[in-house]
């Protein structure tokens, strides 16, 4: 039992070790032109939207591009002012739909996939001008011998009624623990239990 108990704990901690990557860290921002959504569609002159009336997000791709810059952006760094993206539309409320929005965003750029999954979303409307929406989500970036860990991050969107409106995320730098190795570590620790037990009743 105890050189089950070793084995287990063994085995989990070179789970840990080669399953260790590097977070993704920064931050990354977007600007462009949107459309405010309601239940019935997107703003038009026989369906207007506003801020106060919104309920979801229509990007217009064509109109919307990354904008990055020094310092913060770190592992986003790499991609050029303009780069074009690829946007998910979606709708805040009464609940996120869908949910998650996988992928809210992905740009491909030089071999390498950046995207954001965006698992959580609350709105506020600021003097009835205002829209602003926060959340949280996860980051990827894969391709082209990358090493990343999916990484929490938070983000934030604000607009002034339909047309230009801002984005920005900035990743946590906090790994998402692997199934695997939280099993692995799980098995480790139960077998010690036992092992401890086992040692207890013999030695009364």
């Amino acid at each position: 039992m105890r050189k089950l108990a070793a084995l287990l704990v063994g085995a989990a901690l070179m789970m840990e070790t080669s399953a260790m990557a590097t977070p993704i860290s920064g931050s990354i921002d977007f600007t462009g032109s949107i459309n405010l959504m309601n239940a019935t569609g997107i703003d038009s002159i026989s369906n207007p939207v506003s801020v106060v009336t919104a309920t979801g997000i229509n990007f217009i791709d064509d109109a919307t591009s990354v904008k990055t810059g020094s310092g913060a952006y770190l592992d986003f760094s790499a991609i050029p002012q303009g780069t074009d993206a690829s946007y998910t539309d979606f709708y805040f409320k009464p609940t996120m739909n869908p949910t998650p929005v996988d992928p809210l965003w992905t740009i491909n750029y030089s071999g390498i996939t950046y995207s954001f999954k965006m698992t959580s979303v609350s709105s506020e409307v600021i003097n009835g001008q205002f829209l602003i929406l926060t959340g949280k989500g996860l980051f990827n970036i894969t391709g082209n011998g990358t090493d990343y860990e999916e990484t929490y991050g938070d983000w934030l969107f604000s607009t002034q009624d339909n047309g230009q409106a801002n984005l920005t995320f900035s990743a946590s730098s906090t790994t998402v623990p692997e199934p695997g190795t939280m099993m692995l570590l799980g098995l480790g620790i139960f077998g010690l239990a036992i092992f401890g037990k086992r040692r207890m009743n013999k030695d009364a």
